[in-house]
């Protein structure tokens, strides 16, 4: 369905503006969601288990730079690539025969798959819905990688920010 190649610039500027739109949406209205399965299902749940802000903390040394340096490419452009070809490129395609609700499937298990946060899932199924929506629609993953990009490195500064502060 979705692949790697090209797409005309401004569909593909398009496709990437309304996915991002429809994501921070998604993001805003299960921002609550989340919130309340954190604090009654999960507040258990150990928080360094959750993230991994403690690596993007205030640097102490040039080593802890370089290493937060280096998460942070990781986290924004390795894994946002990596998740979308894998979940988005591979995944929802052998998922097609569901229809419709292949969308949905590959959302929440996106969404398991991150299972460090589990409080997040609604919401991160809710976020991923415009990302194979895109996909499929666009035939393209270049709008899902951008968005996908953009929100890791949105997330990783908003860390970075919480952390120093």
């Amino acid at each position: 369905i979705a692949s790697l190649g090209p797409i005309r610039f401004w569909p593909g500027v398009l496709w990437t503006v309304g996915t991002f739109v429809a994501v921070l949406v998604a993001f805003v209205l299960f921002a609550a969601v989340t919130l309340w399965t954190d604090a009654t299902l999960f507040g258990w749940y150990p928080d360094w288990l959750q993230h991994d802000a403690g690596i993007l903390a205030r640097p102490e040394n040039a080593v802890h730079t370089v290493l937060a340096i280096a998460v942070t490419i990781v986290l924004v452009l390795v894994v946002s690539v990596t998740e979308e070809v894998y979940f988005r490129g591979y995944l929802l395609p052998r998922l097609g025969r569901y229809g419709l609700a292949s969308v949905a499937l590959n959302a929440l298990l996106f969404a398991v798959y991150h299972f460090a946060t589990p409080g997040a899932l609604v919401q991160r199924a809710a976020m991923t819905v415009p990302l194979a929506f895109s996909a499929v629609k666009s035939g393209s993953l270049i709008p899902a990688i951008a968005v996908h990009v953009i929100a890791n490195a949105v997330d990783t500064a908003m860390r970075l920010g919480a952390s120093a502060g």
